[in-house]
């Protein structure tokens, strides 16, 4: 178990690393993990019904300039940043349901269960790469 609780310290450092050196390609990274279970809610949307992931995409990079723009704002305006973080992602709301066409309920409800499975992904990957270095160090 201790084996295991070092690996598992060495993966978080590592993801911090990336998240801190390479910051752009951590976060694009994380928004295709985030339009995986996305894309399956609002596929079938009443204002586009036959959505595509590459419009998706495309819709999210939209949603994402707006959270930037929201931070942004919001941080001018004297709002502590920690907190800038948490409404804006509450935010990306908005231009999905303009988008999607679905009520505010539903759209709500759908991103908040991305979100979910967003973060189950992230854990998925994060354990499967410890128990990849336990395997490498096996060997």
């Amino acid at each position: 178990m201790e084996q295991w609780d070092k690996k598992a310290d060495l993966v978080i450092v590592k993801f911090r690393g990336f998240r801190e050196n390479s910051p752009a390609f951590f976060w694009l990274s994380l928004l295709f993990i985030f339009s995986l279970p996305l894309y399956l809610f609002f596929r079938k949307s009443p204002d586009i019904p036959d959505l595509r992931y590459s419009g998706l995409l495309i819709a999210l990079v939209y949603t994402w300039g707006m959270q930037e723009i929201y931070e942004i704002v919001l941080t001018f305006f004297g709002v502590y940043k920690d907190n800038v973080s948490d409404v804006a992602y509450l935010l990306c709301i908005i231009p999905l349901k303009q988008q999607s066409g679905f009520k505010w309920w539903r759209t709500s409800l759908y991103v908040i269960l991305s979100y979910l499975a967003a973060l189950a992904i992230l854990f998925a990957v994060m354990l499967a790469a410890v128990e990849i270095q336990i395997l490498l160090e096996s060997l």
